[in-house]
């Protein structure tokens, strides 16, 4: 853009002092009582100024060009595509940890940990270009003991600013037989770069 404008003031320099030289050679010319004006000659001065005039006004009503718009494409993602894998990590079993993003529900995984009503967790970073829109976890009520009663979800930008952003409450007994889906977020107002899902069962361990 910057460029764009130096151009334009140097045309608007040059076409000014073209009209004052013209301006200046008719003025000599009505002026000068000893030499007669030629009709045509001060018909095409006039011609020039007027010319001159209107290539100023037009430049100087010019908008500056534009610069390129600038477009965007939002794809929808899932699974892997969003988040960083190096940075996907659990409290523990890190060996079932593929489990929980497996569509296939009859897979698991089981933390293991001693020592009552201890927080498990499920943490990833999102990847740079990606927005998180929803997120889910897919838990059992025949689980018992295992299944997660207290879920939370903490967030912030890196892992020493998580803050809680939400928190779900699982009654076991109201869900039933099969697989039962907890919709952590959805649509939420606030993008951040680490999740943290963190669950508590009524027994020792968990298993989402």
């Amino acid at each position: 853009r910057g460029g764009v404008k130096r151009d334009v003031g140097v045309q608007h320099s040059v076409a000014s002092q073209a009209v004052w030289r013209l301006l200046r050679v008719l003025l000599l010319q009505v002026t000068d009582q000893s030499q007669s004006i030629n009709s045509k000659l001060a018909s095409g001065l006039w011609e020039s100024v007027l010319s001159a005039i209107n290539t100023l006004a037009v430049q100087a009503g010019r908008p500056a060009t534009p610069p390129e718009e600038c477009t965007s494409t939002v794809v929808s993602v899932s699974g892997r595509q969003c988040y960083d894998e190096d940075r996907f990590a659990v409290s523990t079993s890190a060996a079932e940890a593929a489990n929980l993003e497996s569509p296939d529900h009859t897979l698991c995984w089981t933390s293991a940990s001693v020592g009552r009503h201890k927080k498990h967790w499920v943490q990833f970073a999102m990847r740079s270009d990606v927005a998180l829109t929803h997120a889910c976890l897919v838990i059992h009520g025949e689980d018992s003991d295992l299944c997660p009663r207290d879920i939370l979800v903490l967030a912030g930008e890196d892992e020493s600013c998580l803050k809680q952003i939400a928190e779900h409450k699982v009654d076991p007994s109201e869900l039933g037989d099969g697989p039962h889906e907890v919709v952590l977020l959805h649509e939420p107002e606030e993008a951040f770069q680490v999740y943290r899902v963190c669950m508590i069962s009524s027994g020792t361990n968990v298993r989402p």
